[in-house]
């Protein structure tokens, strides 16, 4: 019977090759998780930027009904007002600041579109949204400085003049209407082709 002996070299050579194995096995694991890894953080990453997109329209939206309001000529007076020519004016300065929290969650999320690198235009288009609050809250604070004066010159009658066409509006030629309509516009588009893109 002839005996064969496998040298400790064998034996060495099998323990390495196993070693070497279970690397690769240890490495191509840790290359899959790494990817795994930085595909779920694109996918939270895109599903944050989808949900802001939606956040911001729905906000926005209630916004524009919120300076819609604000401009409504035809609101209602209480019989014990009616005498109080300031009122009007104080009602929609209330009814801005009512709604502020609306305004405050917008402006958070108008910062974090400049986290998530969103289009300059929506930042634009947001931006005039309280720069029309603005403008609706200073035409008011200016006609309730004015409400028991009459205008002394030319200057102050076409100062209150164009303080009523921003508060109340125009038949034609509103700016502060289309300033509104044409940001919503752009909103809707620009982000609403986010949210699409991404269901």
């Amino acid at each position: 019977m002839i005996e064969t002996s496998t040298g400790p070299w064998i034996t060495d050579w099998i323990g390495s090759l196993s070693n070497l194995v279970s690397a690769v096995f240890v490495g191509f694991g840790l290359a899959v998780a790494w990817y795994q890894l930085g595909s779920w953080r694109e996918q939270a990453r895109t599903q944050k930027r989808v949900d802001l997109a939606a956040n911001i329209l729905s906000t926005s939206f209630e916004i524009l009904d919120v300076l819609s309001s604000a401009r409504n000529p035809l609101s209602s007076v209480p019989r014990e007002k009616a005498s109080d020519p300031r009122y009007i004016y104080q009602r929609r300065m209330q009814f801005i600041q009512d709604h502020a929290e609306l305004f405050i969650t917008l402006r958070k999320a108008q910062i974090q579109t400049r986290i998530f690198v969103f289009d300059k235009k929506i930042d634009t288009a947001i931006q005039t949204m309280f720069d029309v609050r603005n403008d609706l809250w200073n035409a008011a604070d200016m006609l309730v400085e004015y409400a028991d004066e009459k205008p002394n010159t030319n200057g102050e009658r076409c100062m209150l003049m164009e303080a009523r066409s921003v508060l109340f509006g125009q038949p034609s030629g509103d700016k502060t209407r289309k300033k509104l309509d044409d940001s919503m516009k752009i909103l809707e588009v620009l982000l609403g082709e986010i949210v699409r893109q991404h269901k």
